[in-house]
């Protein structure tokens, strides 16, 4: 076999594929460039510009059956209303091809279906572990994604799966060793989960806009500009998650007699008062009775209400997490 050497749009990085005479066109990619950013960057954050310092090194995707194959395999929680849905309404493909694709075109659309693939598995294994919301969405996004690669791949006749199989589990080796390391990031803390997120669709993004600039058919051209689309989303969702809420503490004590909740939020914030609610035990669940803001710069108020026992609970604003004090009982 002869070897053609694709530059990755990330940093110095290049890619060796292999090329199979028998049919004229570069062999399925086992990995894709993420895989070839990533999982020489294991030790630490990268993120930000840090994506495109990742260094100069050559990864052997050599075509194989079985290579096609790593492209369903995968998943098998996690995948919410992303379940069973192909390209969904208004989508741009029709029932036979819009044209031709060069061979370059072809192996860079099913290492694009791989990167759907090992996106979507790292967001599970995160959302699994801390139990964010957003890991969760866009981890049934990139099902969808992956579902609109392989419709594209089956139109044009080349190698597709239909489904995923188990989370994190990949036939290929290199695949295997690339979710592996990125795994192990993603367990290391919330915040490196993030990263992890940014870096992956950074990486995404440069590969989608490198097909794009292939000036494939238009059904496909439109499919691709959708991803690309949809993964800035994702990039801007992760790079807010990246970014440490900062901590917010509430206190909730009694006036003398008993019969007010003197309520004091810091940091104090004289330029927004904070939305407070006051939530009171009923039947062993706690309900809000009252929702209020804190008055003046010590960012404090003080509320009357009836027996019982209470807690306030100021919800996320302002770039500050959630925060809920001690519960308080009042006699009267």
């Amino acid at each position: 076999m002869s070897q053609e050497t694709n530059g990755a749009d990330i940093g110095e990085t290049t890619i060796t594929r292999e090329v199979n005479p028998r049919v004229g066109r570069p062999g399925a990619l086992a990995v894709g460039a993420i895989a070839a950013a990533l999982v020489i960057s294991t030790a630490g954050c990268a993120s930000g510009a840090e994506s495109a310092q990742l260094g100069t090194t050559e990864v052997d995707t050599s075509a194989s059956a079985s290579t096609a194959q790593t492209v369903g395999q995968g998943m098998g929680r996690g995948l919410g209303r992303g379940s069973g849905q192909g390209a969904g309404q208004g989508s741009p493909l029709g029932s036979e091809p819009a044209g031709t694709l060069t061979p370059e075109m072809e192996s860079q659309l099913i290492f694009l279906a791989s990167e759907e693939q090992l996106a979507h598995d790292l967001y599970v294994l995160a959302y699994n572990t801390y139990g964010i919301q957003t890991f969760s969405n866009i981890s049934r996004s990139e099902t969808r994604h992956f579902q609109v690669a392989n419709q594209v791949l089956a139109l044009y006749g080349l190698p597709s799966q239909t489904q995923m199989g188990t989370p994190g589990e990949f036939a290929d080796a290199q695949l295997q060793a690339t979710y592996d390391a990125l795994a192990e990031r993603v367990l290391t803390s919330a915040e490196e989960a993030a990263a992890v997120g940014v870096l992956v669709e950074q990486t995404d993004i440069a590969d989608l806009q490198a097909a794009v600039a292939m000036a494939p058919p238009t059904d496909v051209a439109a499919v691709l500009s959708n991803l690309l689309r949809a993964s800035k989303q994702h990039l801007a969702a992760f790079q807010k998650l990246e970014q440490p809420e900062e901590s917010i503490e509430v206190e909730a004590t009694t006036n003398k007699n008993q019969s007010k909740i003197k309520i004091d939020v810091d940091p104090n914030s004289p330029a927004t008062n904070y939305k407070v609610k006051v939530q009171k035990r009923v039947d062993g669940k706690w309900k809000t009775k009252k929702i209020r803001r804190t008055k003046g710069v010590k960012d404090t108020r003080t509320i009357n209400v009836g027996a019982g026992t209470y807690r306030v609970k100021v919800p996320a604003q302002d770039g500050f997490e959630k925060a809920v004090s001690d519960a308080v009982q009042l006699s009267r």
